[in-house]
């Protein structure tokens, strides 16, 4: 006996049991995650299913895609995730459209934006994007300029191009 009450054992019996150890610990592991990341992804595919039923697009959509992350060999999350992208997608450009009937501009650009980070094969939501981003962009009238850059402005037109 040491004097921590246990039993003396060579290091060498000691070292070999924790190494044993490790390795039983690693050979349990993937599969304990393996099982872990199945039963989440079962567990989101049903929460996007309920999603689903009361057509809440975008939590269907965000938990298949989560559900695929999850479990990847899953072609149930897969499938379910292509199938309800185009309606998510669809609401956000109901969203958008609405926001323009109300002439608010950077909201329906959220909402366009958003259709197509969902669906990038939406080619109504690049459209309508684009025709936002134009508007927006456009300069505003000219502002009056000061007699001394107007002088700048004639002085920078009358000098000739190179030869």
């Amino acid at each position: 006996m040491n004097r921590n009450g246990f039993p003396a054992t060579p290091r060498s019996t000691f070292w070999i049991a924790i190494l044993f150890s490790f390795i039983l610990a690693g050979l349990a592991s993937p599969s304990a995650y393996g099982q872990y990341s199945k039963s989440a992804a079962n567990r989101l595919i049903k929460q996007g299913q309920a999603a689903e039923q009361r057509e809440d697009w975008d939590t269907a959509y965000n938990d298949y895609v989560k559900a695929a992350a999850r479990n990847p060999k899953d072609l149930r999350a897969r499938e379910a995730m292509f199938r309800v992208r185009s309606q998510a997608s669809a609401s956000h450009m109901a969203k958008g459209y609405q926001f323009l009937r109300q002439g608010d501009d950077q909201g329906a650009l959220t909402e366009f934006m958003h259709a197509a980070e969902i669906d990038p094969t939406n080619e109504s939501a690049g459209q309508e994007i684009a025709v936002i981003r134009q508007r927006l962009n456009q300069a505003p009238a000219q502002p009056e300029l000061s007699p001394e850059q107007v002088l700048q402005q004639q002085e920078m037109a009358s000098i000739g191009s190179p030869v």
